[in-house]
């Protein structure tokens, strides 16, 4: 990870490493750097963390019930080259956030 850190995602190889790192990251703080290597990621590993399933990674994260990264969540979400709706319906992403805007509600 501390690799990652040092080089950002520049390529193929580096976007892979970081999806099966996202896998096996249980600390909170680690989880927020990995979510701000992937929001300074070339505009092409974004996509690839899209194609590599990234999203039901990000999904697994949300649904922590110890998830204090929220804001972070949203942040990389925004900066992710989605395309349609519809990803993030599939990926049960656009119901969290909904449960989270009507939560933030006063």
């Amino acid at each position: 990870m501390n690799k990652l850190c040092q080089t950002g995602l520049k390529n193929r190889a580096h976007t892979l490493n970081l999806s099966r790192l996202m896998v096996r990251v249980e600390k909170q703080d680690k989880r927020k750097r990995m979510l701000n290597l992937l929001r300074l990621a070339d505009s092409p590993c974004r996509r690839l963390f899209l194609d590599y399933h990234g999203l039901r990674l990000v999904w697994s994260w949300m649904m922590d019930p110890n998830n204090k990264l929220r804001l972070e969540i949203m942040e990389t979400l925004e900066v992710l080259p989605l395309t349609n709706k519809t990803v993030l319906q599939e990926t049960k992403i656009f119901g969290v956030v909904e449960k989270w805007e009507e939560e933030s509600r006063p």
